[in-house]
């Protein structure tokens, strides 16, 4: 699945590069990388890094969660894999998650799921800290004295 995944990243990043009309030398240009480190990553003859794929993308103003639901539908297209989803994937009953199903997609939206979810919390506590601190000032503004 790993290596399937990886070789559907390095096709995409070949089909954007053609879409775009680029070199490898104008993305590595655009990107701030080596010219070298694109050719590795299109051929998938490197260990593929997030921060290295998301600097190929800004080439193309592309963000990594659209990137990354291309790569999954084909993918799925392909009959390689199934949805990457962590809300369908992480729910099922008798799914019990292993190392070899612990890829790097589902690290990816699993751990991005869970990190908006923990922004959420802490916006809304924000704001239920500053509703009843306000209520206290209020409180002690309107007290008879």
């Amino acid at each position: 699945m790993r290596e399937n995944f990886k070789e559907e990243v390095a096709s995409e990043l070949r089909s954007l590069r053609a879409k775009f009309n680029f070199t490898q030398k104008e993305v590595a240009e655009k990107a701030g990388i080596d010219v070298m480190t694109v050719t590795r990553y299109e051929n998938n003859s490197t260990s593929m890094q997030l921060d290295m794929i998301e600097k190929i993308l800004s080439a193309y103003d592309l963000k990594p969660s659209i990137f990354f639901n291309i790569i999954s539908a084909n993918m799925q297209k392909k009959g390689i894999g199934e949805s990457m989803d962590p809300k369908n994937y992480y729910k099922k009953k008798d799914h019990k998650v292993t190392l070899k199903d612990y890829c790097f997609m589902d690290w990816l939206f699993y751990h991005y799921y869970n990190y908006i979810g923990f922004r959420l919390l802490v916006y809304c506590f924000d704001i239920l800290i500053g509703i009843l601190l306000s209520m206290l000032l209020l409180m002690m503004l309107l007290k008879p004295q």
